[in-house]
């Protein structure tokens, strides 16, 4: 069960997303799933949000514009709902208080970006700006 005064986000450990998305219930693992960038584990649901459940969807990935438009399909698994009118944002701070009470929330998804093979990215230092286009296959 949820605690009513959670620890501040900036104290939480950041999931990248790939952590996230390995967090799905499978492999001996927790079932975490995210709501903008906040990530509830709600493994004392393993009928609703594990592997055979009917919210499976959910799990080890980012479901806000999903919950708003209470629409289950795969592009809706994303945080981005700016764009969706009041009744959406009504329903999704809706979903946020239940979660609020019913799962712990464990962490927060990684505002940071993985540099990927043929990104071009800019790095600027002392009025200098470099282009670069990484080509390896691990950034750090």
């Amino acid at each position: 069960m949820a605690t009513s005064d959670p620890a501040p986000l900036d104290s939480l450990p950041e999931f990248s997303s790939g952590e996230l998305k390995r967090n799905c219930g499978r492999w001996g693992k927790p079932i975490y799933l995210a709501i903008k960038g906040v990530i509830y584990d709600v493994s004392q649901a393993p009928e609703l949000y594990g592997p055979d459940g009917p919210y499976h969807i959910f799990a080890g990935r980012e479901c806000a514009r999903s919950l708003a438009a209470l629409d289950l399909s795969e592009k809706m698994l994303t945080d981005k709902t700016d764009d969706l009118d009041d009744k959406c944002q009504s329903t999704l701070s809706d979903w946020i208080a239940k979660f609020n009470t019913r799962y712990p929330v464990v962490g927060k998804v990684s505002k940071r970006r993985l540099i990927t093979a043929g990104t071009w990215f800019q790095i600027g230092a002392l009025g200098l700006v470099a282009t670069i286009c990484f080509l390896g296959k691990r950034a750090t």
